[in-house]
């Protein structure tokens, strides 16, 4: 089990780095058309500083949770590589560890578990970032201007 859960978390860094270097370069063509510098450049900090959280929750969920928009996000709002494939690669492997383990432990019965929890799972996190979002969003429109 080990062994399946490590190939697995590596074959899905690899697979999503091409992802990320494709949305990556994406953005470099929207912003020489679309963005002024600051923007794109604040947008950038923001992903700095909260981005490698979100792929590492996004490749804890199971399907469905949208996991390749937000290695998608990560590529097109230029999160460092590093970060990204580090995150991407924890979040992995805790998650198959666990499965792997459940599975060893309790055999279809944990397989049946995940897919009745699963989407409410995903459904209470989704709602717990969007009401993240949301509070970011409403901060930034109460700051005053020469901030």
């Amino acid at each position: 089990m080990p062994f399946y859960a490590v190939v697995a978390s590596v074959g899905s860094v690899i697979g999503s780095s091409v992802l990320f270097f494709i949305a990556r370069k994406g953005e470099e063509v929207l912003i020489e058309r679309k963005l002024k510098d600051h923007r794109a450049n604040r947008v950038r900090e923001w992903t700095e500083k909260y981005g490698s959280i979100a792929v590492f929750i996004a490749a804890l969920l199971p399907p469905p949770a949208p996991f390749k928009l937000f290695v998608a996000s990560a590529g097109l709002l230029k999160m460092r590589y590093t970060k990204f494939a580090v995150s991407l690669l924890v979040g992995r492997l805790v998650r198959y560890f666990l499965e792997g383990l459940l599975a060893v432990r309790y055999g279809r019965q944990a397989w049946d578990l995940l897919l009745r929890a699963g989407p409410a799972v995903f459904f209470v996190l989704a709602a717990g970032f969007a009401l993240w979002l949301l509070i970011l969003f409403l901060s930034r429109k109460t700051t005053p201007a020469g901030n």
